[in-house]
């Protein structure tokens, strides 16, 4: 099934991408949406349009250059993926915040490269250690903090861009 984005799954500025879609197929009444396909909304017209993104905690990837080149996007927040492709967010230069789910385990290569806004990633990833090197480009001028559950693992590669990390308790991750 293609899920594709149109002008109606678009609400001022907010799109979320559902844990699952609403068919009448085969007897079928819903299917659970776990992957977003490389480059699936790469090319989407409305782009523009949006300035906050949702993935629900259901889907599981994000595919290489999924949503590349969303330059209006200020929030995104991702529930439940394990793995999130290169350049997957590359190019969403006015990304501001960040959500990283607990599930997550891979984060590919320059996923959020050109996303020179960024102020706040919210982390909590449990392995930070094991991902790769290359995942954000913040410019030194960039005074970004990294909310972190624990700072353990969160010294090496693309994390230490980060000019501020900051250790939370487990309720203080709505920021």
């Amino acid at each position: 099934i293609l899920i594709k984005a149109t002008e109606s799954t678009v609400d001022h500025g907010f799109q979320i991408i559902p844990d699952s879609v609403k068919i009448n197929v085969n007897d079928l009444d819903s299917l659970e949406l776990t992957e977003i396909s490389a480059s699936a909304f790469a090319e989407y017209q409305g782009k523009a349009d949006i300035t906050n993104l949702t993935i629900g905690a259901k889907v599981k990837k994000i595919g290489d250059n999924a949503f590349k080149g969303y330059s209006n996007l200020k929030e995104l927040h991702i529930e439940g993926a394990n793995t999130i492709g290169k350049y997957a967010f590359q190019s969403c230069s006015n990304l501001n915040k960040i959500w990283l789910p607990n599930t997550l385990t891979t984060i590919g290569e320059k996923a959020f490269e050109y996303c020179n806004a960024i102020s706040h990633v919210i982390s909590k990833v449990a392995s930070p250690s094991a991902m790769g090197y290359e995942i954000f480009s913040i410019p030194d001028n960039n005074k970004a903090t990294l909310f972190v559950p624990s700072a353990n693992g969160y010294t090496i590669g693309s994390w230490t861009q980060f000019s501020n990390v900051v250790e939370m308790g487990a309720g203080d991750y709505d920021t």
